[in-house]
């Protein structure tokens, strides 16, 4: 994918040290990249951004074809306390498209 290997790199804040991430950008692609570091579950987590070119769209996990929720854009165009899954089990790595 083009945004994950050139795209603008926008950190997401996650509230917790053990999960990270990401939103990858280029001019046709957005994908929040999303990673449990840890070797716990990880539910009670709300990802925020502040700002962006977000509107209301659709998300599709792309790696393993989870079932994922959409963002509500704010409006600054990023996103408040979005959990796209309810739990992240350890080491796991999800990648979002956001359209």
């Amino acid at each position: 994918s083009e945004a994950l290997q050139t795209g603008d790199l926008q950190p997401v804040e996650t509230g917790i040290s053990a999960l990270y991430a990401s939103l990858r950008r280029t001019e046709d692609q957005t994908l929040l990249v999303m990673i449990n570091m840890g070797d716990e579950p990880i539910g009670n987590y709300g990802l925020c951004v502040n700002g962006g070119v977000l509107a209301e769209g659709t998300a599709q996990e792309v790696l393993w074809q989870t079932a994922v929720s959409a963002p509500t854009s704010n409006s600054s165009g990023g996103f408040d306390n979005y959990k796209p899954v309810d739990v992240v089990p350890p080491y796991t790595t999800y990648i979002i498209e956001l359209k």
